[in-house]
């Protein structure tokens, strides 16, 4: 495996790791020793990268399990990198995570290691991963912000079926877990930003989000998703991995970024995807 390389930012307090060691110990979801070390260290910028589809799966707000803010007045997206990782890894494509900003919110600031890198190799579609909490309605959201180039309400079709597929997929699982999930999944909750600048349909329409503006300036489609804790952290907080429902979700998650990009670009990239993604895809 080749060496990972870090890099310090001398405007802000940021080491950028080109990572390129294993995401995952032995154990699928279990982060690798190296990888969970910097997923709990502050401000530092993961970048992955594990194939060359022209897409990026940002994720500006990771914290560790238990780490609700990363500075004063700013709620973190606890573990969320994990399920940005399992995105980018059946995507075979690009993924920036930033964890645990201190002195600056990386997708609102322009200036920023974490925006500078998203936008570096021209990326054709943007997908920004990100935590809420459980206090709204919805169990997931999808956005664009202001981004004229991107539809949720059509991310949000092509997510129900990639769903339907997996619930389908789980419902025949010899394991309980899996089929409990089937049954869980079907109930799901997903709300959508009505329209690139609407308020309604989602808590978090995101139209503030400078990345988001940016990608419209670009021309390039931009989502952002919003996940409950449930798709990201485990209950005991002194652990880190990917939960059963992460796992699945992001892969229904990266089965819909590409057929978005299908629907964007009219460039079918499905058989660069892991089986697994393949299969949510229609």
């Amino acid at each position: 495996m080749e060496k990972n390389e870090a890099i310090s930012n001398q405007s802000f307090l940021t080491v950028t790791d080109q990572f390129k060691s294993n995401i995952w110990s032995e154990e699928y979801g279990i982060p690798s020793d190296e990888f969970g070390r910097l997923l709990n260290e502050k401000n530092h910028l993961i970048e992955i990268r594990r194939g060359t589809n022209p897409i990026v799966i940002g994720c500006p707000h990771h914290t560790k399990n238990g780490v609700s803010y990363m500075f004063p007045g700013r709620p973190g997206d606890e573990c969320v990198g994990l399920v940005t990782a399992n995105i980018a890894i059946n995507l075979k494509c690009e993924a920036q995570i930033y964890s645990h900003a201190t002195d600056h919110d990386p997708n609102k600031d322009a200036r920023s290691p974490y925006f500078t890198k998203i936008f570096d190799d021209n990326p054709q579609v943007l997908v920004e991963i990100h935590g809420c909490g459980n206090k709204g309605i919805n169990d997931i959201e999808i956005s664009c912000g202001q981004d004229i180039y991107g539809d949720p309400q059509l991310f949000k079709e092509k997510f129900q079926a990639a769903l339907k597929k997996l619930t389908a997929r789980l419902s025949k699982s010899q394991d309980n877990f899996d089929r409990s999930i089937s049954n869980e999944f079907k109930n799901l909750n997903i709300g959508a930003q009505l329209k690139p600048g609407s308020s309604q349909g989602v808590r978090f329409p995101a139209t503030h989000t400078q990345s988001l503006i940016t990608s419209m300036e670009k021309k390039i489609p931009a989502y952002h998703i919003e996940l409950k804790p449930e798709f990201r952290k485990m209950r005991d907080t002194s652990r880190m991995e990917l939960t059963g429902r992460g796992k699945y979700i992001s892969e229904a998650i990266a089965a819909t970024i590409a057929e978005m990009y299908k629907l964007h670009y009219q460039k079918d990239i499905k058989n660069t995807l892991t089986k697994t993604a393949q299969g949510l895809m229609g």
